[in-house]
């Protein structure tokens, strides 16, 4: 069943029916959206789908209250799910122990210099980009999702990886070629 205006009405007027629903309806795009980034552990995953409900029902449903209904509610819950997972990897203690915990590991403006030349000036929206690094090899990914979105320098990544500075550089800097030539490769 679709989320519309209708159900967040009805889990806002507090029919547990409706809310079951809604929850049930969430479970995969919030599961969705938390398996999308390649650095978090099931148990993470886990927490963090629970802190996504915890955070949308606190304070009489204030996150769900908040919604600008012009836009989708997918929209605006897969935007909660992104701010808990940056929050998540923004941590000093999420940094610490998986800098610790390498062996069990399987200022920047992200992506400024891969901006799309638009006649209109847009800067490449996140979903296009979610796209296009969809298409990377998994350890391309990996590196740029480390350095640009979970802020670790290439000496960490190197740490984090197991890898030498040199191989994470090198590597950093082609995926970053191959990404811009896939934007710049996009049909119009």
């Amino acid at each position: 069943m679709n989320i519309d205006e209708q159900m967040i009405d009805r889990v806002l007027a507090g029919d547990q029916a409706s809310q079951r629903t809604f929850v049930s309806s969430s479970e995969k795009l919030v599961y969705g959206a938390l398996n999308s980034f390649s650095g978090l552990s099931r148990t993470e995953t886990e927490d963090l789908f629970q802190a996504v409900f915890l955070k949308l029902f606190e304070d009489n449903m204030r996150r769900i209250r908040l919604w600008n209904r012009e836009a989708k509610f997918t929209t605006y819950l897969y935007r909660i799910v992104v701010n808990l997972v940056k929050d998540h990897f923004g941590s000093a203690a999420y940094k610490h122990f998986r800098l610790k915990a390498r062996e069990d590991e399987d200022g920047r403006s992200p992506l400024e210099s891969l901006k799309t030349p638009a006649a209109s000036g847009d800067r490449l929206d996140r979903l296009s980009l979610v796209h296009y690094l969809n298409q990377l090899k998994p350890g391309e990914k990996q590196i740029i999702e480390l350095y640009y979105f979970q802020d670790l320098k290439e000496r960490e990544i190197a740490t984090l990886l197991g890898k030498p500075l040199n191989t994470i550089s090198s590597l950093k800097n082609r995926t970053l070629k191959k990404l811009k030539k896939i934007i710049e490769e996009k049909p119009s």
